[in-house]
């Protein structure tokens, strides 16, 4: 009796290929170019200019491109053993990493060449995995029509004639490796990244969910986190409290703080981390060992935190030109690039626009989004609620619709966090700030949290979840009364 195929034997013989074609290849151009990456700094960054770990064809090469030559060019690292060994992580053979730098410890003069040949090789297989074995399978097929068999055809000439060109062509291989890898780091504890404010991150005691994180992915690399709020209501110090908070984790931050300058923003930190009183600080009210104390603290921030002028203005009245802003962008990835940051933050992002058109500011906004996933760096951006909108609401509170610009705001936000102080719109006790949860593309939203909080110190405290009226975060209006919220609670 002929023995029954299983369900997966069918399947996989349903996904076998009756016109898979082998071709000769040698691998030694992709071996010169990965111990060139390795062994040199600035041969390195141009190849990662110019080079993609899907164009390589020795699985390997392609996971020696992503785990250890990305990461040692983000961080600007010098060729190491113990670091390509640390980066590997059991990932790639590293033996057979030291062989190729031990048998080639100089970048080639004819890299290029090398570069090159990599684009015609990926091209020669990415025509043979697509239009080509299409084309064979057309032919085959007595009632293709002609018309089908020219368009392959054609198919197939301009797939060679652009193999030079950047292609957005997704190997599934690649993208199933690389995704399998990002679940089994998920299932290791790197599900969640938290932005460094445990009252935030974090559920607080008594709570159903109590010590699970409130905010997934949170600062994730490749996402955007929007802060938005009303001037003078607390995003700017939020903010500065995340980039402390990544600062203490040891994640470089490129900040741009476009309002409030970097040195304001640097002696924030600073003071926050040191509990002092912005108001003593300000006014010269401090003692000359807090003094010393906060040089000593503004120069440890500073080692993880650099600071972005903001260019685009100063340019712009000095050449009497008005740029275009994918010429402010491009500055931008410039910056981020050179910084090797892990965390980007805008404070005010819509400062590199160059004018206030919807259409203008939405566009800008994507290729902000597609800069931030191509580096892997997470993106917190900040801006400010429209106040007319607000004053026509009753609670007063941040919503989605009442963002200040262009709905693309909250189309590009992996996360969107509203700040509010309470006390800016009612006579209550200025000691609670609120953290409105407007989007999470991962997790439950509307979600509402009232801090503890000293404005002076820049302080932020415990966490209390508020219940969120059901449609209260979306809505152009409100049909709700103001809240009517005690003192607070734990």
């Amino acid at each position: 009796m002929r023995k029954r195929r299983s369900v997966e034997e069918q399947d996989t013989e349903k996904l076998r290929s009756d016109d898979t074609i082998d071709i000769p290849y040698d691998p030694v151009g992709e071996q010169v170019i990965i111990a060139a990456a390795l062994v040199d700094a600035p041969t390195r960054k141009y190849l990662v200019s110019n080079v993609r770990a899907e164009q390589f064809s020795v699985s390997d090469h392609a996971k020696t491109w992503t785990h250890i030559v990305l990461p040692m060019n983000k961080g600007s690292l010098e060729y190491d053993p113990a670091v390509v060994q640390q980066l590997a992580a059991g990932k790639v053979d590293v033996q057979y990493l030291y062989d190729l730098v031990e048998a080639r410890p100089e970048p080639p003069p004819n890299l290029a060449f090398h570069v090159e040949q990599l684009s015609w090789d990926s091209a020669r297989m990415t025509a043979v995995k697509g239009p080509l074995a299409s084309l064979l399978a057309a032919l085959r097929d007595p009632h293709t029509r002609p018309e089908r068999v020219k368009a392959l055809t054609k198919d197939l000439q301009v797939t060679f004639d652009t193999h030079a060109n950047r292609s957005y062509l997704l190997d599934s291989k690649a993208v199933s490796h690389a995704q399998f890898l990002e679940i089994e780091q998920r299932m290791q504890g790197l599900a969640v990244y938290p932005y460094g404010i445990k009252g935030i991150d974090y559920y607080e005691e008594g709570h159903e969910n109590e010590r699970r994180p409130r905010l997934v992915p949170g600062a994730k690399p490749g996402y955007v986190t929007v802060v938005t709020g009303v001037s003078g209501h607390g995003k700017s110090t939020i903010t500065a409290r995340i980039a402390l908070g990544q600062a203490r984790k040891r994640k470089r931050v490129l900040y741009g703080a476009w309002e409030m300058t970097g040195g304001m923003t640097l002696e924030l930190m600073a003071a926050m981390s040191l509990n002092y009183s912005r108001t003593a600080l300000i006014t010269g009210s401090i003692t000359p060992e807090e003094h010393r104390a906060i040089g000593d603290r503004m120069d440890q921030i500073g080692e993880y935190v650099k600071f972005m002028q903001n260019p685009f203005m100063v340019e712009r009245v000095r050449s009497g030109k008005s740029y275009s802003v994918e010429r402010n962008l491009d500055i931008i990835e410039k910056h981020i690039a050179d910084s090797g940051c892990d965390v980007f933050i805008a404070d005010l992002w819509s400062r590199c626009l160059v004018t206030d058109d919807p259409g203008d500011e939405s566009r800008a906004l994507w290729m902000q989004q597609d800069m931030i996933q191509r580096h892997s760096i997470h993106g917190i951006l900040l801006q400010q609620q429209n106040l007319d909108k607000l004053e026509n609401r009753r609670d007063k509170w941040p919503t989605q619709a009442t963002v200040f610009g262009a709905k693309a705001w909250t189309h590009i936000a992996d996360t969107m966090l509203g700040v509010n102080l309470p006390a800016r719109w009612r006579d209550v006790p200025n000691n609670t700030i609120e953290l409105h949860v407007l989007k999470q593309r991962w997790g439950p939203y509307p979600l509402l949290v009232e801090l503890e909080w000293d404005g002076d110190r820049g302080y932020i405290g415990n966490g209390v979840s508020v219940p969120y009226p059901v449609g209260g975060a979306m809505s152009e209006g409100t049909i709700f009364e103001p809240p009517t919220r005690g003192k607070r609670r734990g």
